[in-house]
């Protein structure tokens, strides 16, 4: 990984990782590839691009924490066009507040096995996870099972959590039993201001801790063709979220 020294008074801008891989885990908490700073004022807010990258892990060891792509503390990263198979977490971003993160057009495939997330959202703001293909075979919603995305508000001990991100154009399907498509963390506030438009999901059984009606973010035209989408009641100025095979066809 990638990261600009703490105490570091000069910013790292313009950062490429391009075309590379890593297939080979030892074990344990890390992060196979990322741009990370300090995130604290303007130290350390670095800036760069993550592209045509590839991430494998092996099936997935008890008690470790891996993910494939991470980022905290950065002002202006974009991943596009990257692959992850089988990480614990396919993008974290659960430190370190940041701003300006694009993550477009990347596969995380085979989110599997307990506590694993495609993405986690938990310390940035004024981001966008957009055209994203999210393939969940693992089983079981909530802390304990798996989701596409888990996004969270400020938690004062651990994290400074999600503002006005944009969740847009996501295709979520699953092979797996009772995933979820989009979780809120059961831990700290819940997320501020986000859009969650045009997002299609296949398969999920639920979308896990999500606020009915949600008061604090905005939901937009969003369908779940499985028909179990628990997805929040909405005012009448937002398209209505919906399931209907017969107007939306198979995912």
């Amino acid at each position: 990984m990638i990261r600009t020294c703490d105490s570091a008074e000069d910013i790292a801008t313009g950062t490429m990782i391009s075309d590379c891989e890593v297939s080979d885990f030892k074990g344990g908490y890390c992060t196979a590839i990322g741009i990370a700073g300090n995130g604290s004022g303007s130290l350390g807010k670095v800036s760069g691009t993550v592209q045509n990258c590839r991430v494998k892990f092996p099936p997935k060891v008890s008690g470790d924490f891996f993910a494939a792509y991470g980022s905290g503390g950065s002002n202006g990263i974009l991943y596009e066009n990257n692959i992850s198979w089988g990480a614990n977490k396919g993008f974290n971003n659960d430190y370190q507040t940041g701003e300006k993160i694009a993550l477009r057009g990347n596969l995380f495939l085979d989110v599997t096995d307990a506590g694993s997330r495609g993405a986690v959202l938990l310390a940035s703001h004024n981001s966008v996870l957009e055209g994203n293909i999210f393939s969940l075979i693992g089983t079981g919603t909530g802390g304990g099972g798996v989701a596409a995305v888990a996004i969270g508000g400020m938690n004062s001990t651990n994290w400074s959590g999600a503002e006005n991100w944009i969740l847009q154009g996501n295709l979520i399907f699953t092979a797996g039993t009772a995933p979820a498509g989009i979780s809120f963390a059961a831990s700290g506030d819940k997320p501020l201001d986000c859009v969650f438009q045009d997002n299609r999901m296949s398969g999920v059984t639920s979308n896990d801790g999500l606020p009915n009606p949600d008061t604090f973010n905005h939901w937009y035209n969003n369908t779940d063709f499985s028909g179990n989408n628990n997805l929040p009641s909405i005012s009448s100025l937002q398209i209505t979220n919906r399931w209907d095979s017969s107007k939306n066809g198979p995912p």
